[in-house]
């Protein structure tokens, strides 16, 4: 120990000699963790590093990541590992960590948080473990989604009915809200990719409209949507319809430049024309709606039609059910509503999907009838 020779450092230092005797009796010596700083550590094969605490990795892994992650990713790594440092312990080594400590984290999550936040902090948790695994903090990386699929999703999904729908069209006067219901009801856009609509976006002819970027809640940001792939969404008549209202509306006003985010910290410039915009517009803002443009007009269509509370969002889960109970194709579905897969509809919308069960049974006899099958 490179201290002066006092009452105190010898004092210090035969405590810390019986602490080191009394360790070793029981079988729990750490070398590293009474002389990290010892070149001998080397030559032990011993490495400091599995000492990071649960704070320090998580700080080190965002750091990694560096630009290939956006500004709300960032924010979402930081609120799932806040509530696991706080619910763990800021100073919990993370080569401690065992799956019984993701159960009940797991567990306490969903005291107060949606299953989808929850999977999500879980999906950031199981990110942190994996590249802790790969820089040997831990000795293995453990399967963190499995704690994540067993979460019981559908209580999220509850969307209106059409007569439910029907009544918030008939209660809504002004024009371009009323077009925004209608676009969100039968599109499935995520309100994000709503507002970050161009008209360049819109093939009247084809029938299309073209999903190619999303405009974050918080920052105001437009990035790839959440997928980070586009899409082409296949336009029911009432969203082609509507969109064609829209368009007397805002189709021939002034184009906005914006700066699109892309992966890998890369910003483009680019010119849009706003499908659905403001009609106060802020100084210095392209005039594109806030993230929380549905909020008042929303709650007063709920109030003025009687219809039972639920967020704008559920119309994203009105179009999945009235879809799959129309007996669309769930691959189709999905890729309509920028799923990588038809694994989420069956894991949100299973009861809907068993619902049409039985009216598919019968509409394949029918079909199987008119080729010349009959009961035996």
């Amino acid at each position: 120990m490179d201290v002066p020779i006092t009452k105190v450092n010898v004092k210090f230092a035969a405590n810390k000699l019986a602490a080191i005797k009394h360790e070793i009796a029981l079988g729990s010596f750490d070398y590293a963790k009474h002389f990290p700083n010892s070149k001998a550590l080397a030559r032990l094969g011993v490495r400091t590093t599995t000492r990071m605490t649960l704070t320090e990795a998580a700080v080190a892994f965002v750091e990694s990541a560096g630009p290939t992650i956006g500004i709300s990713t960032k924010r979402s790594y930081s609120s799932a590992f806040k509530r696991m440092t706080e619910f763990l312990g800021r100073d919990m080594p993370i080569a401690d960590m065992l799956p019984m400590h993701i159960e009940r984290l797991r567990n306490q999550l969903l005291i107060d948080c949606q299953p989808r936040t929850v999977r999500t902090y879980l999906g950031h948790i199981g990110n942190l473990l994996k590249w802790a695994a790969r820089n040997e903090l831990v000795e293995r990386a453990f399967d963190v989604r499995v704690s994540a699929a067993r979460l019981n999703t559908e209580k999220s999904a509850d969307p209106f009915e059409h007569w439910e729908f029907q009544k918030l069209i008939e209660v809504t006067t002004n024009r371009q809200f009323k077009n925004i219901l209608l676009v969100l009801a039968y599109t499935g856009l995520r309100p994000g990719e709503l507002r970050a609509l161009s008209w360049g976006d819109i093939d009247f002819e084809k029938k299309i409209l073209h999903v190619r970027r999303n405009l974050t809640q918080q920052k105001m940001q437009f990035k790839l949507p959440k997928t980070n792939r586009t899409r082409t969404v296949h336009l029911l008549p009432p969203a082609l319809n509507a969109l064609q209202d829209q368009f007397k509306i805002t189709g021939a006003l002034l184009d906005a430049e914006i700066d699109m985010h892309l992966p890998g910290g890369m910003i483009v410039r680019q010119t849009l024309r706003p499908v659905f915009r403001p009609t106060k517009v802020v100084p210095d803002r392209p005039p594109f709606y806030s993230g929380v443009f549905l909020v008042a007009p929303w709650q007063a269509a709920i109030k003025k039609s009687g219809v039972r509370y639920r967020r704008a969002y559920q119309l994203r889960h009105t179009y999945a059910s009235w879809n799959i109970t129309a007996h669309g194709n769930l691959a189709f579905i999905a890729e309509q509503m920028g799923h990588n897969s038809a694994r989420m509809l069956q894991e949100v919308y299973g009861k809907w999907i068993e619902s049409a069960s039985r009216s598919e049974v019968d509409s394949i006899w029918s079909s199987m009838q008119k080729n010349g099958h009959l009961p035996q």
